[in-house]
């Protein structure tokens, strides 16, 4: 899978509801669970989150969330940077 690049940065629009199967997809493809990952949610208003964690964590938290608020997903080796 070309996603799982480790190399390269990926950026998913709107993925949060798919973000939980994706990352498992990575994962067992053989990109470590331990990648790098940004969520950016409601991006330029009041109640605006950013949450830098990794693609095994990210994939469980959302799992677990109702999808409310547009999101951009990063995730790859430069996104530690961000």
């Amino acid at each position: 899978m070309a996603l799982a690049d480790p190399h390269a940065v990926t950026v998913v629009y709107m993925g949060k509801r798919t973000f939980p199967e994706l990352a498992a997809r990575l994962i067992a493809v053989g990109m470590p669970a331990d990648t790098p990952a940004l969520l950016a949610e409601s991006v330029g208003h009041a109640d605006q989150r950013l949450l830098r964690t990794t693609i095994g964590r990210l994939g469980e938290q959302l799992a677990h969330e109702s999808v409310t608020a547009t999101a951009v997903i990063l995730f790859g080796a430069l996104v530690s940077r961000f």
